[in-house]
């Protein structure tokens, strides 16, 4: 069995050192495996899978995810993405698979992420108010079960 590593694309360098938590900086994660599960969550939301462009640098182990407890996200995201169960087996292929799911969706979360921090003073500011919005549209009037819709006037 392979030890698949994790990647991301050079052109995200910049947000994620923006979003780590650093000397010189204010972001809000400490570690790069943070700041890619959050992006991919954010790029499942936000339905952007973008494919890697050139990765960058060393690609992070697959086991410091795992000992996060990341590894249910990326199956779920895979799951979501291939809407097949045998992207969890215990392969090589399926292995690749949900890598690559979950490398494209914090892919495409970390451009959503670049975009709504452009021009941002406060990385963690912004992303809580990111959250925050989220969360008003999860539970705005449209998505609540109403009872008295069912019943017939």
């Amino acid at each position: 069995m392979i030890e698949r590593r994790i990647t991301y694309s050079k052109d995200k360098a910049v947000i994620i050192k923006r979003l780590q938590t650093a000397e010189d900086s204010t972001g809000p994660f400490t570690l790069i495996a943070d700041i890619l599960v959050f992006a991919a969550a954010v790029g499942m939301k936000r339905n952007r899978r973008v494919p890697l462009s050139e990765p960058l640098g060393e690609p992070i182990r697959q086991s410091v995810f795992d000992r996060q407890g990341y590894d249910t996200m990326m199956n779920l995201l895979a799951l979501h993405a291939e809407q097949r169960a045998d992207v969890l087996a215990n392969s090589d292929e399926a292995t690749e698979r949900r890598a690559k799911a979950f490398e494209e969706f914090a892919n495409g979360g970390l451009e959503v992420l670049q975009e709504d921090l452009r021009g941002a003073m406060d990385a963690l500011e912004t992303i809580v108010m990111l959250i925050n919005s989220e969360r008003r549209l999860a539970t705005s009037d449209s998505d609540v079960f109403e009872l008295s819709k069912l019943i017939s006037h």
